[in-house]
Parts: structure tokens; sequence; C-alpha cells
């Protein structure tokens, strides 16, 4: 398999990837997903009353000026292209990291270890893979200068 075969396989696997991962995990049930939720200690208590006041107000704002409704459909339609961007740049580091999640389902590690390994694999992956990405592209580039002079 030449340089290019392999470049064309590594981007039609990160554009599966990236379109597979990006439709299925908003429609997966919430079971199966990993929530990040972040606890904060408030005094301030949150009453139903007011909470409900100021829903109602903010849509009868958001109701008065349909720019913003432009702007949400903006933002949750780019917010996708951005989701879809980042899974095709981190594809092939996800997959590693993905097996590792599978190997520590066999073998039990602390999850703060799992966590720590994960992410530094991830970004060596990240880091390794970017080089021999740009130096691919900077081969092609100079071979294809060479041909053409």
């Amino acid at each position: 398999m030449n340089a290019l075969q392999l470049f064309t396989t590594l981007l039609l696997v990160q554009l599966f990837w990236s379109l597979s991962v990006s439709l299925v995990v908003p429609y997966m049930p919430n079971a199966l997903t990993n929530q990040v939720v972040m606890f904060n200690n408030s005094n301030n208590m949150i009453e139903l009353s007011t909470l409900q006041t100021s829903i109602s107000s903010g849509i009868t704002d958001q109701q008065n000026i349909p720019l913003l409704e432009v702007g949400a459909l903006v933002f949750y339609s780019s917010a996708t292209i951005l989701n879809i961007m980042i899974n095709f740049f981190t594809a092939i580091p996800q997959m590693v990291t993905l097996l590792m999640t599978v190997f520590f389902l066999f073998i039990p590690i602390p999850i703060g270890l799992q966590i720590t390994l994960q992410a530094w694999v991830f970004g060596i992956v990240t880091v390794l893979y970017f080089i021999v990405l740009f130096t691919f592209l900077m081969g092609t580039r100079t071979n294809l200068g060479s041909m053409l002079a």
C-alpha cells in the first residue's frame, strides 16, 4: 500500500467515524451516556415560581426578536458541524482510546488511573498522528513540485 492509498483510507475511516459518532451519540438513551455534572454548593435555592416566571419572560423576549431564532438556528447547525469536524480530526486517537476502554473491561484498573492513561495515550497518539499527517502532506508537496519542475 503506497502513501496515497494509506492517506485515502485514513480519510475515509475518519469520515465514517465522525459521521457515525456525531449522528449516533445524540440519540443514545440517557442510561448509556456519561454525564458530566458540575456540583455547586449554592445557598440561593431556586424556587419553581421564580423559574417559571423567568422562563416565560425569556420565551416572550425571544418571540419578539426573530433575529434570535436565526441565531439559534445557526448556533445549533454550526455546533453539529463543529462536532463532526472535531470527531473527524480526532478519529484515530478516539479509536485507540476505545480499544483501551475495551481492554479495561477485562483488566480491572482503578478509574482514576484509566482516565489518566487514556488521556495520555490520546494526547500522544494525536500528536504522533498529526506529525505523520503533516509529514505526508509535505512529502506529497515536495514530490509534486519535483515532478512539475
